[in-house]
């Protein structure tokens, strides 16, 4: 629930934030990139807080760590890129098109529910099992249960995806800055 809490926020608000930084992208110039960027620190902080509430239920359910924590601050970051790609490509399609935004929360709702947060990949059919991996946030809700309980196996999927959606950040961040000059008509 961690990672889906992070992805939920920073695509949430990313999104949203060029239409409720309208006013100020009118007056001034920056680089735009800065506003989706802030939102994902505060989502990290807001991680960092619910991480320090997992810790003593993990000590009251009987959980210790394992090595594999050593690997979190990349689930961390795959988890990041997951929903800054999202947010940087609505972001540059819906500052003509805003009825897109309207889209987000129902992602996110439904979303969920694709991604396995509330239930195991393993209590899929073996044979339908592929359908998560090409889910990113599937991936990388699979790779915090490995990361911090070794629940499961390492899957050289997530190294796929984790390229797949770097190659998808970068052809978003090029286009959202491309667009940027005319993010102030927005609002």
């Amino acid at each position: 629930l961690l990672g889906w809490n992070l992805f939920s926020y920073t695509v949430s608000a990313g999104t949203f934030g060029l239409q409720e930084s309208s006013q100020l992208i009118k007056k001034i110039y920056f680089p735009k990139s800065i506003i989706p960027l802030s939102k994902v620190l505060i989502a990290l902080v807001e991680l960092t807080f619910s991480f320090l509430l997992l810790i003593p239920l993990m000590i009251y359910f009987g959980q210790t760590p394992s090595w594999n924590m050593v690997f979190l601050p990349f689930v961390i970051l795959f988890n990041v890129l997951c929903a800054l790609l999202i947010v940087f490509w609505i972001s540059t399609l819906a500052y003509k098109k805003r009825d897109l935004l309207h889209l987000v929360p129902f992602m996110l709702y439904f979303g969920i529910w694709f991604s396995p947060v509330f239930f195991s990949k393993a209590i899929l059919p073996q044979h339908y099992s592929y359908l998560l991996d090409l889910n990113p946030m599937a991936n990388v809700i699979e790779a915090w249960r490995w990361s911090l309980f070794s629940y499961g196996t390492f899957n050289w999927m997530w190294i796929v995806n984790f390229l797949i959606v770097s190659i998808l950040l970068l052809l978003g961040m090029f286009l959202y800055n491309k667009t940027e000059d005319k993010f102030s008509d927005v609002g």
